[in-house]
């Protein structure tokens, strides 16, 4: 079956791919997530800690969020916003799920268009926790290694060889 082009001029970027022109209240949105995710940090207390490095530029910063008892593993939220908006100040309430379930959350911050390519923003995302290790702050306020568990694997399906 054809595609049937949009009833404007297709395609445009800026149209595409800001959606908020389509959802009603949708310039509401963001600052309840800053909102959401501020408590979120506050009520986490010392289990969040905040803006750790992993490179020199601004953005180059991410938030670790650590559950009541030792992590099972450490789930990494790369946030949205096309690229241009948004940074992981916006999302701190997602990690309550995960936290919930035993597991470590990081979310990395990185540099955004037009300061960086996408080249550049996912190389800052590869680097943000290398081999899966970052220090964390023990019990006993000695450092220990996050361990980055295997990916997924849905049942049944194989890596190609």
């Amino acid at each position: 079956m054809p595609m049937t082009p949009p009833p404007y001029r297709w395609p445009d970027p800026d149209r595409d791919y800001m959606n908020g022109a389509f959802i009603p209240g949708a310039a509401d949105y963001p600052s309840r997530w800053q909102a959401e995710a501020a408590a979120f940090r506050s009520a986490l207390g010392p289990r969040a800690l905040l803006d750790q490095p992993y490179g020199p530029a601004p953005r180059q910063r991410f938030d670790l969020f650590l559950p009541e008892a030792p992590p099972k593993g450490t789930l990494v939220y790369i946030h949205g916003g096309y690229w241009h908006l948004f940074d992981k100040s916006h999302w701190s309430h997602l990690a309550a799920g995960a936290l919930a379930r035993g597991f470590a959350v990081a979310m990395p911050g990185y540099t955004l268009a037009p300061e960086a390519r996408l080249a550049d923003m996912t190389a800052e995302n590869r680097r943000r926790l290398p081999q899966g290790r970052r220090p964390r702050p023990g019990a006993d306020g000695g450092n220990r290694p996050l361990r980055r568990r295997p990916p997924c694997r849905p049942h049944g399906l194989r890596r190609p060889s």
